[in-house]
């Protein structure tokens, strides 16, 4: 869990420390910009996002964007296992999160079993075209799926995606929502719990104190290393403390 975010840092060549790419490196920007001119085509494939989120966060965007600046031809982000709608940057593709396409494990979050598949097409003068294909997993199969449901719903996160008013209050309100949780899971993992005061509770407290529960540093460093996450508990706190954003 320690390297959820770390091929690309001081100990990459321990392969017990392996993980997956962390885009925001900083030597990610020079790898784009050095071999950028030796390619006639360059797409990054970004691992990040909230989970479970319909809309990416506004750092996300903002970095995305900044890909596409250093010489990236499309982004096309995973991870927050929905789809998250998808914009055109400079004439260059964006896609936020492509969602589950084939995943193992069965959840009852909304849009869980929903994905995105892009076709990316270059004609012969060169310009990149694009097509996004709805894709559903029914009963251990892939289907296309054609519903207008699927399709209302993805013009729709695009449209917030376009509407900056729009995007900002969808995007502050998702961060209140989700800050209890949080709140909950740092609170937790520092061996901190706020919970209501009353008798069970004054028992599990009492009960980790003689069993003399730990502080789980792991858990809390992976926490802060996620910026999905520490980008979410900011803004959350900013909101809740009336500091401008």
């Amino acid at each position: 869990m320690q390297c959820e975010f770390g091929i690309l840092n001081d100990n990459w060549s321990d392969k017990s420390l392996r993980g997956c790419a962390w885009i925001n490196h900083s030597s990610v920007n020079s790898l784009i910009r050095d071999v950028k001119p030796g390619l006639d085509y360059l797409f990054v494939i970004a691992h990040a996002g909230v989970e479970y989120c319909d809309i990416p966060l506004p750092e996300w965007r903002d970095r995305y964007k900044e890909l596409i600046d250093l010489g990236a031809d499309a982004v096309i982000g995973g991870h927050p296992h929905v789809p998250q709608g998808w914009e055109v940057y400079k004439d260059k593709p964006i896609f936020y999160s492509l969602g589950n396409f084939f995943f193992d494990v069965n959840s009852e979050k909304e849009y869980w079993n929903n994905g995105l598949s892009v076709m990316l097409r270059i004609d012969k003068h060169g310009k990149l075209a694009y097509q996004v294909i709805n894709t559903v997993k029914v009963n251990d199969e892939i289907r296309i799926d054609t519903s207008k449901q699927i399709q209302d719903h993805n013009e729709l996160i695009c449209r917030k995606l376009g509407d900056h008013e729009e995007y900002m209050t969808e995007v502050n309100k998702l961060c209140l929502d989700l800050w209890p949780s949080f709140e909950h899971t740092m609170l937790r993992a520092l061996n901190s719990e706020r919970s209501t005061l009353n008798f069970k509770n004054l028992i599990k407290y009492i009960l980790n104190i003689v069993k003399g529960r730990k502080v789980e540093y792991r858990y809390i460093l992976n926490f802060l290393r996620c910026e999905s996450a520490r980008f979410v508990m900011v803004r959350a706190i900013k909101i809740l403390s009336q500091v401008k954003i």
